[in-house]
């Protein structure tokens, strides 16, 4: 239908236009114009003012009046329909012959700095001076459903992956709202997020941050992991930043997911369909997250003032700084080793039963020191477990498969245990014998 559109500028309804420019009688002149009222209607609700948003070279600001009154950071998350008009015009900026950058290169620290050579950032060009991105859309308040903290030197097209496959896996509509510090920032004054931290203003607090402000009124936490990023938390020197917004979901209760570009986990509240995992997350994140010792003294900080900053913050905690070091340290390896036994269960390397035996022996040490990791959670999208893949791929490879496929017993998985399609274990017959 003429001036409907989707973000990417395809018209919907191309069939239903055409029947009407055929014939034109009445009742598909009102069908038409129903179905283009719907249609504006639901690009509205979710978030949509400007239909051609998306195609315009920047945001303007929505307030009638030349004075913009910045919402507060808890009033100003992204509906997740806004984060893909984003997303499309970050895009065609980093790809644009003015800015001397890739686009899959690009990071949340790029957003705030020079990279054309004009004098300004990215997000400075792409919206209006001195608003929040989600004021370039609507004057609504936007509470955030979800904090979004990733690592400043992930790359943006991870980034909303990993948030798209997020909320694939909660089932959010588009109107859901993630909140992503690097973008519902307003200036570029504090790349840091403790630079603006005054030692001479005791209302200045981390807790009164902006970040942590839109924590507080958060549903939900996603941590969202590059291979980069989880490699430093496997060597235990994950950013002190990142760490300390875990800290503070942990302190609200908030349930932590954790989100890949081709999957996201659950940690403490299963997805809608009853499973953990949803998608196929990254293999190699879910390796390098499956032994994570974190020690907070060690983790990475610039500055001298914000980690004391942070430490004291950890210790005044409900569980002090050792019993938080210990939540995370069982908590994200209990939620991804189900990720990591899947894959090297389809044993397509000559090191994968070797691999399989290491993991299966980390989940038994969490069962042992106390952690409630049940099978389930060890399951993948489909309600697979190593034991199903393991069984079906061991087939002609006797060596150490009988000792494998035992201790995957041992752990809990259950031999006529069946998938969501209700499909059993083959090729069990024989060991069962």
């Amino acid at each position: 239908v003429p001036g409907v559109f989707r973000t990417n500028g395809k018209a919907e309804y191309v069939f239903e236009h055409g029947l009407v420019r055929e014939e034109a009688p009445k009742k598909f002149f009102y069908l038409d114009e129903n179905i283009r009222r719907a249609c504006e209607n639901s690009l509205r609700a979710r978030g949509l003012v400007d239909l051609h948003m998306a195609d315009a070279p920047e945001l303007k600001c929505r307030y009638p009046s030349e004075e913009v009154v910045i919402l507060a950071p808890e009033d100003s998350a992204l509906t997740l329909a806004q984060l893909r008009i984003v997303r499309s015009l970050l895009q065609k900026h980093f790809s644009s012959e003015q800015v001397a950058m890739v686009w899959e290169e690009a990071t949340s620290r790029d957003l705030w700095s020079d990279c054309g050579g004009n004098g300004l950032n990215a997000l400075e060009v792409i919206k209006s001076d001195g608003c929040r991105l989600s004021q370039c859309f609507q004057t609504e308040v936007q509470k955030p459903d979800y904090f979004v903290t990733c690592s400043w030197d992930m790359p943006l097209t991870e980034m909303f992956e990993a948030i798209e496959w997020h909320a694939e896996a909660r089932s959010l509509s588009d109107r859901a709202t993630y909140y992503i510090d690097a973008l519902c920032r307003t200036s570029s004054k504090r790349l840091s997020p403790l630079e603006s931290l005054d030692p001479l203003r005791s209302d200045v607090t981390l807790v009164s941050g902006d970040a942590i402000r839109a924590m507080d009124q958060s549903s939900g936490f996603v941590l969202a992991f590059s291979r980069r990023t989880a490699t430093r938390w496997k060597d235990g020197k994950p950013s002190l930043w990142m760490l300390y917004e875990t800290f503070r979901a942990q302190e609200l209760n908030l349930g932590w997911d954790l989100a890949s570009t081709s999957g996201a986990l659950a940690t403490m509240r299963p997805f809608d369909n009853g499973c953990w995992a949803f998608g196929a997350f990254d293999t190699d994140i879910a390796q390098s997250l499956s032994t994570v010792a974190v020690e907070a003294d060690k983790c990475t900080c610039t500055r001298k003032a914000d980690r004391e900053s942070i430490l004291n913050q950890l210790a005044s905690g409900k569980l002090g700084i050792s019993g938080f070091e210990s939540r995370v340290n069982t908590t994200i390896p209990s939620s991804v080793l189900g990720a990591a036994l899947l894959h090297v269960s389809y044993l397509d390397l000559e090191s994968d039963k070797t691999a399989a035996h290491d993991l299966a022996q980390l989940v038994l040490e969490l069962k042992r020191s106390g952690v409630h990791l049940t099978t389930q959670r060890l399951q993948g999208a489909f309600g697979e477990s190593a034991l199903h893949v393991a069984a079906a791929a061991g087939r002609g490879k006797a060596d150490g498969m009988r000792s494998l496929l035992e201790l995957f017993i041992k752990l809990g998985m259950d031999v006529d245990g069946q998938d969501s399609e209700r499909r059993h274990t083959f090729a069990l017959g024989r060991f069962r014998g």
